[in-house]
């Protein structure tokens, strides 16, 4: 039997190595190729979603996993009762896709000209498509204005709802707004067409998903200091998440500028949201959090649980690693956050979780410093690759990725693991949970 090898791209579950197809096997890869928006086909992306995997392979996308709400984007709303059902496929009406991200049951790809299209779970407008309903095949996701929309950044999601940085820095929302995650004012309501948010005229160059809600970082288009940058915040400030407010369960139905991280805001390169914090990673490699201040490692060298819920932010700590006998700083390089936990990958190319343990969506392990992924010598030089003079190199971690309760990665020999709760097949076909590291490799039913 021939074997094929493809290269997929690792987004909200990563990739599934060995697709049994009309009796061919194929080999998925992870792939650390890019171009494009937000580090296009190859990145290593995440998405809110629960039961749901998805990655690219030259630009088209592949599906597994809970395909129940029109998630396979071929018509059918067909959930999956057997294990047969979770295998990838193919969506046939999307090409030159460079991204998708989403939240709990919806989907939202962007294409290499910016173009949005939007699929899925939609009882609130969430896809983006101007109306509601499951929307079992890829829309073309259009503004206000009735002309398909572009943007400028791979689209952000929450559980249900949707946001939009276009071509012109102006930031979009659709869905729900249940907790103000819309953005639009205290009368509005669910939206299904991605409508334009008031930031007093700035104009916005990143945005980021909060779990009921969202970040924008803004600058004056009138001034000459570009540096002189804002952060908006809107939706649910439970435990001041969104660094708003110092207590309570506060609906931010209105764009408000978090004055606490003003200082940070022209270093801040993503900005994300949980259920009781924040995070923002900068461009010196330093991650800073708030919020519950558990679920940002700071009871570090402590015997109880830090129970702080602050909006200010602080600073998250990552230990230094000897190399060649010096302690070198940790700086994280990509950084993914969701619900509540948060991983992160640094310069010395190891993994650090904080916040509710990313091992298992029942374990609460909080309020403890971040944890070093279990990925040994030995693992490594399993997965070792060659250079060019045939000298074997331990492998490598290339990408990281997660789910609402799953996390993965991908290795630099192309393999792909992950690691959490798996109800929907979005790890390996079957149910159960994967709770300690290396974690499970992504593969078929053989």
């Amino acid at each position: 039997m021939q074997r094929k090898v493809l290269r997929y791209s690792l987004l909200c579950v990563s990739l599934l190595p060995l697709l049994v197809n009309m009796g061919i096997t194929q080999t998925l890869e992870a792939s650390d190729s890019g171009y494009g928006i937000n580090g296009g086909e190859g990145a290593a992306q995440s998405t809110t979603a629960i039961d749901t995997g998805v990655g690219i392979k030259n630009g088209e996308v592949w599906i597994w996993g809970y395909k129940g709400s029109g998630q396979q984007g071929n018509g059918s709303t067909n959930g999956n009762l057997y294990d047969r059902d979770r295998v990838p496929e193919k969506i046939a009406s999307l090409q030159n896709i460079v991204s998708v991200s989403g939240g709990a049951y919806h989907l939202l790809a962007v294409d290499y000209e910016g173009y949005v299209f939007g699929w899925g779970l939609n009882a609130r407008g969430e896809t983006g498509c101007g109306h509601t309903g499951i929307v079992s095949i890829p829309c073309e996701v259009k503004g206000t204005d009735g002309q398909r929309l572009r943007v400028r950044q791979a689209v952000g999601a929450g559980e249900y709802n949707s946001i939009y940085l276009d071509l012109n820095g102006n930031v979009l929302t659709s869905g729900s707004s249940a907790f103000g995650q819309l953005g639009l004012g205290p009368k509005a309501k669910n939206t299904a067409t991605p409508t334009k948010i008031d930031l007093n005229g700035e104009v916005a160059r990143l945005i980021g998903a909060a779990y009921e809600g969202g970040f924008a970082v803004t600058y004056d288009k009138n001034s000459w200091d570009t540096n002189e940058q804002n952060v908006w915040a809107w939706g649910r400030d439970f435990y001041s998440s969104l660094g708003l407010y110092a207590s309570g369960d506060n609906y931010v139905r209105s764009p408000m500028k978090v004055e606490n991280l003003k200082p940070y805001a022209n270093k801040i390169v993503k900005i994300a949201g949980g259920y009781q914090y924040g995070v923002a990673l900068l461009n010196d490699g330093k991650v800073i959090g708030w919020g519950w201040y558990r679920s940002v490692g700071q009871s570090c060298n402590s015997s109880r649980v830090n129970t702080t819920k602050s909006p200010i932010p602080v600073e998250v700590p990552f230990p230094p690693k000897m190399v060649n006998g010096v302690l070198v700083p940790s700086k994280v390089v990509q950084m993914e956050s969701y619900f509540t936990s948060t991983i992160v990958l640094t310069n010395h190319n190891e993994i650090y979780t904080f916040g509710t343990s990313v091992e298992s969506a029942y374990d609460n392990i909080q309020g403890t410093c971040p944890k070093l992924a279990n990925i040994t010598d030995e693992f490594r030089n399993e997965h070792s690759t060659l250079d060019s003079e045939g000298n074997r190199i331990p492998g490598s971690i290339v990408k990281i990725g997660r789910g609402k309760h799953h996390i993965t990665y991908e290795m630099s020999d192309g393999t792909a693991w992950g690691v959490g709760y798996n109800a929907g097949g979005q790890i390996f076909y079957g149910a159960g949970l994967i709770r300690d590291f290396p974690g499970q490799q992504l593969r078929d039913l053989q």
